[in-house]
């Protein structure tokens, strides 16, 4: 009786030479006799270069904010490491390349946030808008900061 029940379904080959089920015996679902009912999307050829603009501006200012997010990241790991252990020069030198290519990132990311918001025709959410300028004007604060002290 092991495996009796999958035997039944089909699910484990079978010793007997008439199967309890078949595949004619099975009753046919009524979703999968409906015919489908969605319609689909009407297409506007005229706007999908737009459109395709659109996506590709968004894509990269997403991926601009991704990449400043992570570059912060590691700076801040590089300033920790330096003070850490402060007789390693190259970690200091690390931490002041990844700043200043934070910097630039952020610059970046900050240009494509006005151009994502007014060429989307739905605008980004708010709350990743604002985590996005934060965090693109983070690094940028901080080397301001850190040349005029």
């Amino acid at each position: 009786m092991e495996g009796h029940c999958c035997r039944v379904v089909g699910l484990l080959p079978s010793n007997r030479k008439f199967p309890l089920t078949s595949v004619s015996n099975r009753i046919p679902s009524q979703r999968r006799d409906r015919p489908n009912r969605r319609r689909p999307a009407p297409r506007n050829d005229d706007d999908a270069p737009h459109q395709r603009l659109a996506d590709a501006v968004t894509i990269a200012w997403t991926v601009s904010v991704t990449a400043v997010f992570l570059a912060d990241l590691v700076t801040v790991a590089a300033y920790l490491y330096a003070r850490w252990r402060p007789d390693i020069p190259a970690a200091q030198a690390f931490g002041a390349i990844m700043l200043a290519s934070a910097c630039v990132l952020g610059l970046v990311s900050l240009a494509l946030l006005p151009v994502a918001w007014r060429i989307r025709p739905v605008r980004p959410p708010v709350g990743y808008a604002v985590f996005a300028g934060s965090v693109a004007a983070a690094p940028i604060v901080a080397l301001a900061v850190r040349l005029w002290s």
